[in-house]
């Protein structure tokens, strides 16, 4: 629509300043017949006294009383003849009004003058009111026209050559993949790796409603499987699109419904949780994989009730990928607590990183985030299909929608935050003041099978 207007715009500014304006301005002769010398009556021939009318004698004499050259009256004088009529209608037009209606008269006059009396002024040359050219209102309607159609054809050319996702019914119309969840996410949230889950920080959000939601689907997929903990993998097709936030909100808000849950992350080439839920980095997942600490020691409890969370690791080694061989990631899977219900892992992109698939293999669901204006449908139909050939259920996508102007998310109630069954006083997460200060930091491990109470990091 913009370019539209744009265009119909841009077509009476030119037409405005490329164009002069023309005026016209019309008399009309009548011419009567002859009379022979036996007193016969002898019609005109109309087509010979139209040519007269442009002919040198009467334009020379109206050039004259007009100052202009013969060959501009000739030029931009018209002659017509009405239907079944003794009528020559002459047209003038020029640049000034004035000068249109000055040599119309002066024509009309000169030819009356020259077949006087056969010939007489029925109507004298008047102003033009307006001038006939430019039209604007046509050029205008062809303008908007034009830009309709160059509208179209962009739209339909940027869709062809951009292939990113552009909202909810693309990705389900373009890449068939079912959508679980819409969240927004705005681009500080994307690139920051310390702020605390939203279900958390705005628990009456329409972002948090959103995981609820999200949560329940997954419950009830998760229902009726194998013994043990569900393993539920979050990833992105290509790039990191918002995966590792969508993970720890889908955590929490797990967790706050009452299941154990054990956060893993599994995406070592960007760690940000041991930020995120203020937890020590050292000896995490990575150090697990190597074998050089066991499950227990590397989990980390947080300030959430039911909630664990295994970080990525502080050493890591320049391929990651090597560390999550079959034998590894089966053997850490079956070193999980038993009292966890839900082992949610969020993994590096599905087409940039061997790993996820290793992970992928041990998966129960898997679900799959997509970013609007950044992922590619072609990326979400290969990740589908390279997930397709692996175990687990590909239970469908979350599309966040990318908000670069806004910082906050907006509440359901404007009067803030409600708490809830999980919260604190005054609606502070648990564990925390109701102040809005930050709980005391917790920073204890899950002892190991046997071992009574939990041992502090050093």
């Amino acid at each position: 629509m913009a370019i539209a207007l744009l265009t119909a715009a841009s077509a009476c500014v030119l037409t405005w300043a490329l164009h002069h304006p023309v005026y016209r301005s019309q008399a009309q002769v009548l011419v009567n017949p002859s009379v022979t010398s036996g007193g016969t009556a002898v019609l005109p021939n109309m087509e010979s006294e139209q040519e007269v009318v442009l002919s040198g004698v009467v334009t020379s004499s109206a050039a004259e009383a007009t100052g202009t050259s013969v060959a501009q009256l000739q030029q931009n004088t018209s002659v017509t003849i009405p239907p079944d009529s003794t009528v020559l209608v002459i047209d003038h037009t020029s640049t000034t009004a004035s000068g249109a209606q000055r040599a119309a008269q002066a024509l009309a006059e000169a030819y009356a003058s020259y077949r006087a009396p056969q010939a007489a002024i029925v109507s004298a040359a008047t102003m033009p009111p307006s001038a006939i050219q430019p039209n604007y209102v046509l050029n205008g309607a062809a303008g908007l026209a034009v830009g309709l159609l160059l509208g179209i054809g962009s739209a339909l050319l940027r869709d062809r050559l951009d292939d990113r996702v552009r909202g909810p019914r693309d990705l389900v119309q373009r890449t068939d993949l079912p959508l679980l969840a819409t969240v927004p996410l705005t681009a500080a949230d994307a690139a920051s790796a310390d702020d605390q889950p939203v279900v958390l920080a705005a628990p009456r959000s329409g972002t948090a409603e959103a995981y609820r939601m999200l949560r329940g689907k997954i419950h009830r997929a998760a229902q009726g499987g194998d013994a043990g903990p569900s393993v539920v993998l979050i990833c992105s097709p290509a790039r990191d699109d918002g995966a590792a936030h969508v993970a720890a909100n889908t955590a929490a808000a797990l967790a706050l419904a009452g299941d154990k849950v054990l956060l893993v992350e599994a995406d070592l080439r960007s760690p940000r949780w041991a930020e995120m839920f203020a937890v020590p980095a050292d000896g995490g997942l990575g150090a697990v994989l190597a074998g050089r600490v066991a499950v227990a020691d590397a989990v980390r409890t947080t300030r959430v009730p039911n909630l664990l969370v295994l970080p990525a690791s502080t050493d890591i080694p320049s391929a990651p990928g090597e560390l999550f061989d079959e034998e590894a990631v089966q053997a850490f899977l079956s070193a999980v607590p038993a009292d966890v219900d839900h082992v949610v892992v969020v993994a590096p992109p599905v087409l940039r990183a061997a790993e996820t698939s290793a992970v992928a293999a041990h998966a129960q669901l898997v679900v799959l985030v997509v970013s609007t204006g950044s992922t590619r449908r072609e990326d979400v139909r290969a990740a589908t299909r390279e997930l397709a050939d692996l175990p687990p259920r590909l239970l469908g996508g979350v599309l966040c929608q990318l908000d670069r102007g806004r910082r906050h998310r907006g509440d359901l109630d404007a009067s803030g935050p409600a708490p809830s069954a999980d919260a604190g006083p005054n609606g502070a997460p648990p564990g925390g003041g109701g102040n809005g200060a930050r709980p005391p930091e917790d920073h204890t491990r899950v002892p190991r099978a046997g071992q009574p109470g939990a041992r502090h990091p050093e």
